[in-house]
C-alpha cells in the first residue's frame, strides 16, 4: 500500500483453483484477465479457514475506515454475490455486488464498494478473501483505501 491506497489484479493473487479460474481475451478487463467463480452452483458461508483467492498487503496509514473497491463485470442476478474476510474472521457477504449495467447487450465492469473495515492501524499486515457464493462473475481488480470519499473510475 502507498498513502493508504492498495491496488491489486485480481489473477495476481493467490488462487485456489478449484474455486476460482483466471481467463484471459476480455477486451473490457485489465490487461485483457480477470478471475471468475469455478463453481456452478451458491454456496452457502464458508468455514473461516477456506479460501478462493486471497491476499496479504500492509497497511501503511492509520485510519478509521478502510474501504475495499472490487472493479466487478456481474453479467445477471444469478451471479451477483461473493463472500469476503479479514485476516481469518468469518465470512460476511460483499455488498453492492449486483448486476452490473449493460451496453448493447454486454455486461460492463464497474466499481462497487463491496466493504468496509475499521481501525487499522500503520505497520500491520493483514490477509484478505473472497470465496465465491454464486458462479458467474467476473473480478477485474480490488481496491483497499482509506480514502472515504473515493470512488474510483476505469480500468
Amino acid at each position: 500500500m502507498v498513502d493508504g491506497d492498495g491496488l491489486f489484479e485480481a489473477e495476481a493473487v493467490t488462487l485456489d483453483e478449484t474455486k476460482f479460474r483466471i481467463d484471459k481475451g476480455d477486451a473490457l478487463a485489465s490487461g485483457g484477465s480477470f478471475v471468475t467463480p469455478t463453481i456452478p452452483y451458491q454456496t452457502a458461508n464458508p468455514p473461516v479457514d477456506w479460501a478462493g483467492f486471497e491476499f496479504n498487503f500492509n497497511v501503511d496509514v492509520t485510519a478509521a475506515v478502510y474501504n475495499v473497491w472490487v472493479r466487478v463485470c456481474i453479467p445477471g442476478g444469478g451471479n451477483d454475490s461473493i463472500w469476503m474476510s479479514l485476516d481469518g474472521g468469518s465470512y460476511t457477504e460483499g455488498k453492492d455486488y449486483t448486476e452490473t449495467q449493460k451496453v448493447d447487450g454486454v455486461a460492463q465492469y464497474e466499481w462497487r464498494k463491496v466493504g468496509v473495515y475499521n481501525n487499522l492501524s500503520a505497520g500491520t499486515k493483514h490477509n484478505f478473501r473472497f470465496y465465491p457464493r454464486e458462479a458467474g462473475s467476473k473480478i477485474d481488480k480490488v481496491l483497499i483505501t482509506n480514502l472515504t470519499n473515493r470512488r474510483p473510475v476505469g480500468m
